[in-house]
Parts: C-alpha cells; structure tokens; sequence
C-alpha cells in the first residue's frame, strides 16, 4: 500500500488572529481537538482588522480543508470504477461516460499526489 506524502488529515478551518490582524488558516488537530500545525494560510485572507473575511475566501478554506476526505473518496471511487469498466469491457464494452469518469479520477488523483 503506498503511503500519502502530504500530512495527514483530517483537516480543518480555522479564524484566529496573526500580528493584529484576522486570517483563515488550515489546521491538522491535536488530540484534544485544539490546532496542531498550520498546512496552509488561504490566499489573500490577511484582512485589515474589523472586516470580516468574504465568503470566497472560507469557501475556499473548506474546500482546501476537506481535500484529505476528498481524495480518499475519489479513491474509492476510482477503485470502484475502474473494477466496473473492466467487468464490463470483458462483456463486450463501457460506456464512454463511465470510461471517463474513472480516467478523470485517475487524473485527478495523479495531480494530486504530485504524479502528473
């Protein structure tokens, strides 16, 4: 089984304050649920004080705080898939639809684990 090179999740969102000003980082957590070590500051995040961030900027915190989940249900499901096409292909073929999909995933995995 091949082991991730990035930490390990989960991860999460947080909104704390960083030299006077507010700023939206990506956390793993320790075991008291408390942030560990900061993956990553979401891009232009720094804020001047008394504004709130902006909605872009905490949809994109969740998204880069989910992306541990995510890559391990692409996973799966890529797994999935590609058992479907190759039953399938043996039967006399897929659907270029399904076919696509588990090429897309296979894809984007690779991207994401810095293979492609």
């Amino acid at each position: 089984m091949q082991t991730n090179k990035h930490t390990s999740g989960p991860w999460f969102r947080t909104v704390s304050q960083h030299n006077g000003e507010t700023v939206c980082d990506i956390c793993t957590a320790a075991e008291n649920g408390e942030p560990k070590e900061i993956i990553a500051r979401v891009n232009h995040c720094v804020i001047t004080p008394g504004l709130a961030i902006s909605n872009e900027v905490r949809a994109n915190a969740h998204l880069i705080a989910a992306a541990p989940d995510l890559l391990a249900a692409l996973e799966a499901c890529q797994t999935q898939l590609a058992e479907y096409v190759a039953y399938f292909q043996k039967r006399g073929g897929c659907s270029v639809e399904i076919e696509s999909a588990e090429e897309q995933a296979r894809a984007a995995i690779a991207k994401a684990k810095g293979d492609a």
